[in-house]
């Protein structure tokens, strides 16, 4: 089965889990670690993907970023997750922001487990573009977002 096949099978699961979701634990569950796993991540091994990663902010000790993918034990991309239920919002974007600034980081995601926005550091390096440089509707696949997606998947990603 391709890659285009798999994420298309993956994206029919969706709608009718909708109705379901009301909060972001649930999301990641039903939406976001299944989404990793298709995308070649073991989700039930912390040494390659961890949640609740501890990442302190200035002042912010004891902050957690809600998954990591790690490499070799270090970040190589946070995902902040929100529910299904909302919108991605910009005090969302603040939060992984925060991140950038106290990490080596290159790729940060943000999703409700149907809109993934990856940003990265672009412009300035440990500050995290104000833009996404891919922006996902998992409901709105495009072929040319499937090419994308496929990048990103464990055994493409260079980081």
């Amino acid at each position: 089965m391709t890659f285009e096949d798999e994420i298309k099978d993956f994206v029919k699961t969706i709608p009718p889990k909708l109705e379901h979701i009301d909060t972001e634990e649930t999301t990641k569950i039903a939406f976001i670690t299944p989404f990793l796993r298709l995308m070649g991540y073991d989700t039930t091994n912390p040494a390659e993907v961890r949640a609740e990663y501890t990442a302190d902010v200035g002042a912010k000790q004891g902050e957690k970023v809600d998954l990591a993918i790690l490499e070799n034990g270090e970040p190589m991309v946070f995902i902040e997750c929100k529910s299904a239920a909302n919108e991605l919002t910009t005090d969302n974007i603040s939060q992984l922001y925060r991140y950038f600034s106290i990490t080596d980081i290159q790729i940060g995601i943000l999703t409700n487990g149907i809109e993934y926005k990856f940003f990265t550091t672009a412009e300035d390096n440990n500050r995290m573009d104000e833009k996404p440089f891919l922006d996902i509707d998992m409901l709105n696949l495009t072929k040319k977002d499937i090419k994308e997606l496929e990048k990103f998947k464990k055994v493409n990603f260079n980081r």
